[in-house]
């Protein structure tokens, strides 16, 4: 008997192209590792990465050099899974510098093909975690065809029929937005589907994301300059509040030292941000700009396109700007890597050789606690404004049996259970 396929909703179309997918669409994620599989993978029971299509991972004395030992893996049309392959996948990617991915890689200086079955990753500065970078399903490997998701490497292509007589298989099914999706599991025509920050009602199950929301100073405006002042208002103001009217429950709020006043004169502060359909984000703004208020201070919030912010930012007319950290993999510390001097992402005019230094240690290993000493300069520093970090909640029909999502809303088809509908 055939077993019938977990529906998902997702949003839109799912992408079968890791170029045109959004890193912080679960649903997107979910189509991308569905169709192709990585060099590693994320395992959410270790919490840590394991080889996928790599065999093994290997890395030089000095860090430089990752070597790759691919395994006997096969695209679903038969035909084998070479370095070329990877070389090609990772390529396309870091031809949009624009993008997420792209960006994450940017301490590769070049790509080697050493044989059909081997390649190394040659970086300009040690990364530790690399492997961890590349189990995102933006990293999976892709056929040198057109990319119609008609073949791919990894455990299931897009034309799935209604169901298989083998194991658990997913059926994606479109919905217009998150909302949509809610209505469409409430009707019984999903068992699972991702809820947007804003809803207040029980979930299934919840998940931090490795996306983290937060505003930054621009330590060379005349204002917050003096990093005691920056100290004293990050130590002041209430993340909760601003998580809260920007996400809802859909959020975990940083913690702040709870202080009630600030003990240096604060001048005007701009808050610069990307205007969004919603107004979460002018809403987020204007509770920061009353709670500066409140210090005794005086804020204004400017709303602007993303191009003019981009203008605004890079003219440094702004006190606080509004900013975040897309990550690929549970990272933590991986937002320290913006402020690093020589960051083309580095939009707060901070330049301290000790954190760079710290930084440059704590990449060099695979031990997150070497981030805590770069992170302490930071904080000490007052740069950042910590809101929260975004979670990642769904609903889930209770014929499914054995789903743990991962960071970015994917999970392992090996263990799940689905029960027939009854």
């Amino acid at each position: 008997m055939r077993s019938a396929p977990l529906r998902v909703a997702v949003i839109g179309e799912a992408p079968v192209d890791p170029v045109e997918a959004s890193v912080v669409s679960p649903t997107d994620m979910i189509s991308l590792d569905l169709l192709y599989d990585g060099l590693t993978s994320w395992n959410v029971d270790t919490g840590t990465w394991q080889p996928a299509i790599a065999e093994s991972l290997s890395v030089s004395d000095d860090g430089l050099v990752w070597r790759v030992e691919l395994s006997d893996h096969t695209f679903s049309d038969g035909s084998a899974v070479t370095a070329v392959d990877v070389e090609r996948s990772l390529e396309r990617l870091l031809a949009d510098p624009n993008s997420v991915a792209a960006a994450r890689l940017d301490a590769v200086a070049d790509i080697k093909v050493v044989d059909s079955a081997a390649l190394e990753i040659v970086l300009a500065e040690p990364f530790a975690l690399l492997p961890a970078l590349l189990s995102s399903p933006v990293y999976g490997v892709v056929p040198d065809t057109a990319l119609d998701g008609s073949v791919g490497s990894g455990p299931m292509p897009a034309d799935l029929d209604d169901g298989v007589d083998d194991g658990v298989a997913v059926q994606l099914v479109s919905v217009a937005d998150a909302d949509a999706a809610v209505d469409a599991y409430r009707a019984g025509e999903v068992d699972l589907a991702f809820v947007p920050p804003s809803f207040d009602g029980e979930v299934d199950v919840s998940v931090t994301s490795a996306v983290e929301s937060h505003y930054v100073f621009n330590v060379t405006a005349f204002d917050v300059v003096d990093p005691n002042v920056r100290r004293a208002i990050v130590q002041a103001i209430d993340p909760a509040r601003i998580a809260e009217v920007g996400y809802g429950p859909g959020a975990a709020p940083f913690q702040s030292a709870g202080a009630t006043e600030v003990a240096y004169p604060l001048g005007e502060l701009s808050i610069a941000f990307v205007d969004d359909d919603g107004g979460a984000e002018a809403a987020m703004a204007a509770e920061l700009a009353a709670q500066v208020d409140a210090l005794g201070g005086s804020a204004v919030s400017a709303a602007s396109d993303i191009e003019s912010f981009v203008a605004l930012v890079g003219a440094g007319e702004h006190e606080l700007v509004r900013s975040g950290w897309i990550g690929l993999f549970p990272w933590p510390q991986g937002r320290l890597t913006s402020f690093a001097g020589d960051s083309p992402d580095n939009v707060t005019g901070y330049a301290n050789d000790a954190f760079d230094a710290a930084l440059a240690e704590a990449l060099a290993t695979d031990d997150l606690t070497a981030y805590e000493a770069a992170a302490e300069i930071l904080d000490d520093d007052g740069v950042l404004l910590p809101v929260a970090t975004l979670n990642i909640r769904a609903l889930v029909h209770s014929r499914v049996r054995g789903l743990d999502l991962r960071h970015d809303g994917t999970f392992d088809l090996a263990g799940m259970v689905l029960a027939e509908p009854g």
